[in-house]
């Protein structure tokens, strides 16, 4: 069995299209496993009848922790681009997160501001090892930025709890921001 690309498959489907599988995610992303197995087993991708079993060994032997199951549902945790906002747990961050990003987003995001883009919500870190494993998936070395979290959750903005490595959060003005 190739988990990584059951893994891959879950996150296009849970993260980014479920329209295309005929799958709706609930408010706050879940789908039924047992559905999702179905959808995954009519696309005849593995060579074997995938079950929520695999779900579940593709979340303990994952480094990412990007997906999570409750009872009989499973979600992505972070990182959706659907249209339908998935609701987050609202949160108090830490005094300080960190986000990893390539040198040529430096100078427009400390002008602007960090910005969700195509997701729902900005990425953070919790520590600079973490941040710069994250911005290294697009530069092999990566700028780190210092979010002053906390601050900026003082000043109105949102700040959801996701997991022990991702923090979700709105946008970011500039003003909490520095380079590491």
């Amino acid at each position: 069995m190739n988990y990584i690309s059951l893994s891959k498959l879950m996150s296009y489907i849970l993260r980014h299209h479920p329209e295309e599988f005929g799958i709706e995610l609930d408010k706050n992303g879940f789908v039924p496993m047992r559905k999702l197995a179905r959808k995954i087993n009519d696309t005849g991708r593995f060579d074997r009848r995938i079950t929520p079993d695999d779900f579940a060994h593709v979340i303990e032997n994952g480094d990412k922790r990007r997906f999570e199951i409750q009872g009989d549902k499973i979600r992505a945790m972070y990182g959706h681009s659907t249209k339908q906002v998935v609701q987050q747990t609202p949160a108090e961050p830490p005094e300080l997160l960190y986000h990893g990003t390539p040198w040529k987003n430096v100078t427009p995001i400390l002008r602007e501001g960090l910005k969700p883009m195509k997701r729902q919500y900005v990425h953070c870190s919790p520590t600079p090892e973490w941040a710069k494993r994250v911005g290294s998936r697009r530069d092999p070395n990566p700028a780190i930025l210092i979010v002053e979290a906390k601050r900026a959750y003082e000043a109105g903005v949102p700040f959801y709890t996701c997991n022990d490595q991702i923090w979700l959060s709105g946008a970011i003005p500039p003003e909490f921001l520095r380079l590491n």
